[in-house]
């Protein structure tokens, strides 16, 4: 059972790592939270579909409130996301968000199921160190300590999805539980899209433009990216985001404004294929990361889970022939040791 928990625990890595990277290519063509709402759509008929197949039994009622409010933390984490995102640095906020995202569950994990081997502990610390690597920008400007305060809530917030989704008994299924996950989440994303879209309608115009969009999903994971001459690089729970960002106004109804709603000019038609395999990749990476879960322990789920970032550098280099920087190359090697320690 640990080796299939593993191999999960892979897959779902690979296939969040491969939404993020299809999600970022859609949000270069399209508004990132446009970008969102569809992959979300996309995955939870998915999930639905999955669930048919697999003849699930009703879920308790229980089990379905338990995934809702997992939802809901991860959509209440993408929220934060955005506003640290707007408010300081990028290269601060990813980093941040991506190990809190993973350290969450892992911490449950510890707790609940009580400590593992030597080998394992140094894998998940390694594990963490890899996720702080590659999601760290090459040049992250000056930090303060208020900037770190909403980029480790959005964190929180993604990993008590992660945590509850993984905590679900056995006979529970994942299948339902994910799917009300799914539709409490893009409850959420539609509200905040409605808001905006009423406060540029409100204002005869589109606000003033951030300096990238963001492509990220939780819990329903949502995903957020955005480029830097053209590069993709992986940073947050399914973010990729320039060096550094332009500090927009500590107005919250300005940051709640950042060109979430704004399109491409040059763009016309929207990118659904690369929306729905995002929506897919994220889909898939949920229905691993709940098998590695129930077939293994919590804690190596998430962490062997948290080093999608990993993948979606491996896929700009395969796919886009981007270059690793000296950075991103550590980061990867780091996180094959830590795979390697966590299996034995």
């Amino acid at each position: 059972m640990q080796f299939i928990s593993i191999l999960s625990g892979l897959a779902a890595a690979l296939s969040w790592g491969a939404g993020d990277f299809a999600g970022g290519l859609a949000s270069r063509r399209a508004a990132a939270v446009r970008v969102v709402l569809v992959s979300q759509l996309v995955g939870g008929a998915a999930l639905v579909a999955l669930g048919l197949l697999l003849r699930e039994s009703r879920p308790a009622a229980t089990d379905v409130l338990w995934g809702a409010l997992a939802g809901l933390a991860g959509g209440l984490g993408l929220l934060l996301l955005y506003l640290s995102l707007a408010r300081g640095k990028m290269g601060v906020a990813a980093p941040l968000t991506a190990v809190a995202s993973g350290g969450i569950p892992l911490l449950v994990g510890l707790v609940v199921e009580g400590l593992p081997g030597a080998a394992q502990m140094g894998g998940f610390a390694l594990a963490l160190l890899a996720i702080w690597v590659i999601s760290r920008p090459d040049e992250a400007g000056d930090f303060r300590p208020r900037d770190a305060v909403l980029p480790l809530l959005a964190g929180v917030g993604f990993g008590t999805f992660l945590a509850i989704i993984g905590r679900l008994g056995d006979g529970a299924g994942f299948v339902w539980p994910l799917v009300a996950a799914r539709v409490a989440s893009v409850a959420m994303l539609a509200v905040v899209v409605f808001v905006q879209g009423a406060g540029e309608r409100g204002r005869g115009g589109a606000g003033e433009q951030a300096s990238g969009g963001r492509w990220q999903v939780a819990g329903g994971r949502s995903e957020s990216a955005s480029s830097d001459a053209g590069r993709i690089e992986a940073a947050s729970p399914h973010a990729t985001g320039p060096a550094d960002a332009e500090r927009a106004s500590e107005d919250a109804h300005s940051v709640l404004n950042t060109d979430l709603l704004t399109t491409d000019p040059l763009t016309t038609l929207f990118p659904f294929p690369l929306a729905a395999l995002a929506g897919l990749g994220d889909t898939a990476g949920n229905a691993f990361f709940a098998l590695s879960a129930a077939t293994g322990r919590l804690d190596v789920a998430a962490v062997l889970g948290a080093l999608y970032p990993a993948a979606t550098v491996v896929l700009a280099r395969a796919v886009l022939g981007e270059r690793l920087s000296p950075r991103q190359s550590v980061g990867v090697g780091l996180a094959l040791g830590a795979v390697i320690l966590i299996a034995l």
